[in-house]
């Protein structure tokens, strides 16, 4: 296994995007350090301690840039690990720039999000995930990704790794039983403004927010105990893409 530190290694100091901003840029570190190591295909371990600190620019051209300027791929990304550290964001922040660049060429059939934290029964959304699974891949699930809270990315690389998510899928589906606070709502937002085909399962239809009790075209409101095999229905249904879902 290579190990990169970047502080013994590379600086103690890494800033900047670019080349033009400096010799500690992530453009220098990725291209003399980490994706010669990576094209080796030997495992590569990154230890970020030791430094001032990472900002986002550094952290994007260096491991985002692993993708789209490398051009490398899921496998080769998959010898890439990172030594245990106490500030574990890094490394997320990291990894989420990678996946980024990676779902620009994935093009999803639907996009899965899950009210939970508050509502819902874990096992039922569970058992129709794995269904759509069979029967309209591929889809976008975050919680296959980040299991739990202490998983997710920190808020706006959250809020950008959902929006490119809905934006490259075909159809959207929120599973919302109950009315809770939920970041689902959201993404149903970012469905409702890219007019995606928005399918939403609820026990009643009061439990939704106001302004999307308009019945829309191009959505769904499912209801009732036998929701699964009708919300199928309408996630494989073809639609008009050039259909003003505001009517």
């Amino acid at each position: 296994m290579k190990k990169i530190s970047v502080a013994k290694d590379f600086s103690k100091f890494p800033a900047g995007r670019y080349l033009s901003d400096g010799p500690a840029s992530g453009q220098a570190f990725r291209d003399t350090l980490l994706a010669p190591a990576l094209l080796t295909g030997e495992p590569v371990e990154v230890d970020f301690e030791g430094t001032v600190g990472y900002g986002s620019s550094f952290l994007e051209e260096a491991f985002g840039g692993l993708v789209r300027e490398h051009g490398l791929t899921t496998d080769q990304i998959s010898r890439l690990s990172f030594k245990q550290t106490n500030e574990a964001h890094i490394k997320r922040e990291a990894m989420n720039y990678i996946e980024s660049e990676l779902r620009r060429g994935v093009h999803y059939h639907t996009f899965v999000a899950v009210a939970m934290q508050d509502g819902g029964d874990p096992s039922e959304i569970k058992e129709f995930v794995a269904l759509l699974e069979k029967e309209c891949q591929p889809i976008y699930y975050a919680p296959r990704k980040y299991p739990t809270p202490g998983d997710w990315p920190l808020p706006f690389s959250c809020l950008k790794e959902r929006l490119e998510g809905v934006q490259t899928a075909d159809r959207f589906f929120l599973y919302y039983p109950d009315r809770v606070p939920s970041g689902s709502l959201v993404e149903l937002g970012f469905a409702i403004a890219l007019k995606k085909r928005i399918v939403v399962y609820t026990k009643e239809l009061g439990n939704l927010p106001y302004l999307f009790r308009g019945g829309y075209h191009n959505t769904d409101v499912i209801t009732g105990a036998d929701w699964q095999p009708q919300v199928l229905q309408s996630l494989k249904w073809v639609h008009d893409p050039d259909l003003d879902p505001y009517g």
